[in-house]
């Protein structure tokens, strides 16, 4: 039972919760920024299973590396969530980035509303699955955009912008979300 003044985010569809967030989708959910950030934080998680990194950007490297740049109130849930989880067999790794040298080593990066644009633009050109919840970032060039319309969350996904990249999504998360052309 929800306690009352709670509310429950939830997927789309039942598919989209049995599939990638089981575990996630469970929890209620208060309605303060923090309970949010927790369940972005576990869908940020989940999307990652669902990616294909180019070998030479995962191959090597020992963990599979969520960085957060501009996004600090998201640290502590990501490193929550991912604590003893595994991503394609590695140990999932949370890092904050402030340079394109701290993040050439990031699989997923996080980009909030706090940077500014000529700091996000050097990010851009790295092999790292990007991710924001901010506004028509998926069609301006970001790959995975989270949104929550009416207590759901969902998420839009831009492959063409992935692909530039080298990373591909499996076309189950395809299936799943609202797939948008970035303006590149």
């Amino acid at each position: 039972m929800i306690p009352s003044g709670t509310t429950r985010l939830s997927l789309p569809s039942r598919r989209w919760a049995g599939l990638l967030f089981s575990f996630a989708w469970c929890l209620p959910v208060q309605a303060l920024p923090h309970d949010e950030d927790r369940v972005k934080a576990a869908v940020i998680l989940q999307l990652a299973r669902f990616v294909e990194w180019p070998p030479v950007a995962i191959a090597a490297a020992p963990t599979l590396n969520i960085c957060l740049a501009g996004k600090s109130t998201w640290f502590e849930a990501l490193a929550q969530a991912s604590r003893g989880q595994t991503v394609n067999g590695k140990p999932v790794q949370v890092l904050p980035v402030k340079t394109h040298v701290d993040a050439e080593a990031c699989h997923v990066l996080v980009l909030g509303s706090s940077l500014k644009e000529s700091v996000r633009l050097q990010f851009e050109d790295l092999p790292a699955l990007t991710v924001s919840d901010e506004p028509r970032f998926a069609s301006q060039g970001g790959m995975v955009q989270i949104i929550v319309e009416g207590g759901r969350v969902g998420f839009e996904l831009s492959p063409s912008a992935a692909r530039r990249k080298g990373i591909r999504f499996s076309s189950k998360l395809i299936r799943l979300a609202k797939i948008v052309e970035d303006s590149d």
